[in-house]
């Protein structure tokens, strides 16, 4: 079975570009069996062909339950690493482009991770593919205080911290963690400006923004002073 993304606001070329990165993430992450990825089968003009996978329930409603996934989120971490130590055609930091909780899956000790693509209501810029990876890493912290619902995350604080800081200690498992202030910032600007796109009121995008940013430096700067205490 297969499964069909089409892009029909992105160029072929651009269309083309996805692809291959898709092809390059597919093959980081081969290392571990225990993480899933669709196979990019074909690229189609506008259209790439994906392998299906059936989808387990997501991330987000575990997370919402606040079940115990010390493990699961350190194993994400490691899955992230795996990506931006793959090889590129490009010889640059290779980047999943829009890591964020509701585009990981959980199944049976396994991780289903999706949609290597641009987040919606973005430009096409390969620099979101292809460069800094702390994108990817503040991406997913601000997405665990975010995507379940800001007013819970920070009502269950202690909770969201502990998972943002498992998924943080498994990526710097492997992957060194450097200072965070502007990829967050620079994070948080495109969320608004997706949010914003999306019919949000600029009040509730601007504060939305500003407290799951807030939260993930917090995150970032207490795990790094642990660190070098």
């Amino acid at each position: 079975m297969e499964f069909l993304k089409h892009f029909p606001v992105l160029t072929e070329p651009q269309v083309k570009t996805l692809f291959q990165h898709s092809r390059e993430i597919s093959y980081a992450l081969r290392q571990d069996s225990s993480i899933l990825f669709p196979e990019p089968l074909a690229q189609d003009g506008q259209t790439i062909r994906y392998q299906f996978i059936e989808l387990p329930p997501p991330l987000i409603e575990q997370m919402q339950a606040q079940n115990s996934l010390e493990d699961d989120m350190r194993h994400i971490g490691c899955a992230l690493a795996l990506i931006h130590k793959g090889a590129t055609t490009h010889d640059r930091t290779l980047l999943h482009g829009d890591f964020v909780p509701h585009n990981v899956f959980l199944q049976s000790g396994k991780i289903i991770i999706i949609d290597p693509h641009l987040p919606e209501n973005l430009p096409f810029s390969e620099a979101l593919l292809y460069g800094d990876r702390r994108r990817d890493v503040t991406a997913f912290i601000f997405g665990i205080f975010s995507d379940v619902g800001l007013k819970r995350a920070l009502k269950h604080y202690r909770y969201y911290n502990h998972l943002a800081r498992w998924f943080l200690s498994g990526y710097a498992s492997a992957c060194p963690v450097r200072p965070f202030l502007l990829p967050v910032l620079t994070y948080g600007k495109d969320v608004y400006v997706m949010k914003c796109k999306a019919h949000f009121s600029c009040m509730n995008s601007l504060a939305h923004c500003v407290g799951a940013g807030l939260a993930t430096l917090c995150v970032i700067w207490s795990y790094q002073c642990r660190r070098k205490s």
